[in-house]
């Protein structure tokens, strides 16, 4: 099927986000907001949101891989660049508006990777879609 390899290159730069998400970014954000003086609720908040985040990643590569399985759940491909351009802004936003530290993270960046794949997947399915029609 068209447009299928970049829909496999979103759902492996998502599955490569979560990953570096909870084995890389984890110990190194987790131990030092658990040591800080913060209230306990706004640090538990903050545990939630990073593991969150993680299976956000995972739910979004989920997404890319039916939408590579199938011609019919392209539908899937659309909400998770959906997401991953809402990833990007809030990544983008936070290193603009908040703290420009953000710029050294993946956090502003990776997100984009994965939408163009996946935009470029659905753009060259729904053209082979129309090619097939065509002939």
């Amino acid at each position: 099927m068209v447009g299928t390899n970049f829909f496999w290159v979103a759902a492996a730069v998502c599955l490569f986000a979560a990953c570096a998400h909870a084995f890389v970014g984890a110990p190194m954000v987790l131990p030092p907001l658990h040591g800080s003086e913060l209230p306990p609720n706004v640090v538990w908040l903050h545990v939630f949101s990073w593991h969150a985040g993680t299976v956000l990643a995972l739910g979004m590569g989920a997404l890319f891989v039916y939408a590579a399985r199938s011609a019919a759940l392209v539908p899937c491909a659309l909400v998770a660049v959906g997401m991953n351009v809402s990833l990007g802004t809030i990544g983008v936003t936070l290193a603009v508006l908040g703290d420009p530290a953000l710029w050294g993270s993946p956090a502003p960046y990776l997100w984009w990777v994965s939408a163009a794949a996946g935009t470029i997947g659905i753009v060259r399915r729904k053209r082979g879609e129309a090619g097939a029609l065509e002939t």
